[in-house]
């Protein structure tokens, strides 16, 4: 089974290199081609009638996830406007703003807005959050997102899903992993790190 998104996601190389075994060097390499205007679409958005869309990079290509249902491939057919590989096409145009979209089908057609969390709020789970006796994860906000960093290893943005979940991803594939702020009574930060299979563990500041 491959490993994917656990411990050792933040602690030692990204996730790609977990699950593909590849050089943690090669790994980290940004992808070439459109990723960097590609990655200004990554986030969830919360749809009509309150369903997420989940808007992913693999490699140099985007990939959308709406409402649970298997990733599609996205595929550009003009500037903002991708058309979705899956067994139901559907159309995915975005906002020039990055901030909205818009999901178009045969029969319907549903807005969405990009999930955002107060920055006073992200300034909370800021920190520096014990992974081992060795290891730790350090979250730092710049320009309005939260960054994580794990000793000896690559920084990742998280994405925000609501004011407390974020998900954060392998851009080598699909796979997803959350990270769910919240707080002890006596007010010490934790967060809830949950790998695909719902597999989860608890770190706090």
């Amino acid at each position: 089974m491959r490993q994917v998104l656990a411990l050792a996601f933040f602690a030692t190389t990204l996730a790609a290199s977990l699950a593909a075994n590849v050089n943690p060097a090669v790994a980290a390499q940004p992808p070439t081609g459109q990723a960097s205007e590609l990655e200004t679409y990554i986030g969830a958005y919360e749809l009509d009638g309150g369903a997420v869309a989940r808007i992913m990079l693999r490699g140099n290509e985007l990939v959308a996830e709406v409402s649970g249902a298997l990733p599609a491939r996205l595929k550009a057919t003009t500037k903002g406007a991708f058309e979705a590989q899956s067994v139901t096409p559907y159309t995915v145009v975005f906002a020039e703003a990055r901030d909205q979209l818009r999901i178009v089908t045969a029969t319907s057609s549903q807005a969405g807005r990009r999930i955002t969390a107060p920055v006073a709020l992200l300034g909370r789970y800021t920190g520096t959050y014990p992974l081992s006796d060795t290891l730790a994860m350090v979250l730092t906000l710049e320009s309005g997102r939260l960054i994580a960093q794990a000793t000896g290893a690559s920084r990742h943005p998280l994405f925000p899903e609501s004011s407390t979940r974020f998900f954060v991803q392998d851009s080598a594939s699909t796979d997803v992993a959350h990270l769910e702020f919240g707080a002890d009574p006596d007010g010490r930060a934790f967060v809830v790190f949950r790998q695909m299979g719902g597999a989860q563990k608890v770190y706090r500041k």
